[in-house]
């Protein structure tokens, strides 16, 4: 049985607005090859890119000025959010671990 996830809770509806627009892509990796890194790649850029982690954790800070220590908390939270954003998609989805290939910097830096 298929489900449409509702808005999660920790989501404003802009978020959860984008997060439903890549249902369709989803459920195609899903049935098809299930090589979910470019899609987990292009979400976290899109994300990161409106909704900046470390501008959460550091308000008025550029991600560059950050301190090593820093950038790692930074990293952290993101790790966090895509593993939230990914409750969202309908089961089975794709393993966490292959998020971890995607290094802060690449998006939202």
């Amino acid at each position: 049985m298929s489900r449409t996830p509702g808005p999660p809770t920790w989501a404003t509806m802009e978020q959860t607005n984008l997060l439903q627009s890549y249902i369709a892509d989803y459920k195609s990796i899903n049935s098809g090859n299930h090589r979910y890194t470019d899609f987990w790649a292009e979400l976290k850029e899109v994300w990161f890119g409106k909704y900046p982690a470390h501008q959460e954790l550091y308000p008025n800070q550029a991600l560059k000025d950050l301190t090593t220590e820093e950038r790692d908390l930074v990293t952290k939270a993101m790790d966090r959010t895509l593993k939230v954003c990914s409750r969202f998609f309908p089961r089975p989805y794709t393993n966490i671990s292959d998020l971890s290939a995607l290094k802060i910097g690449s998006a939202g830096g």
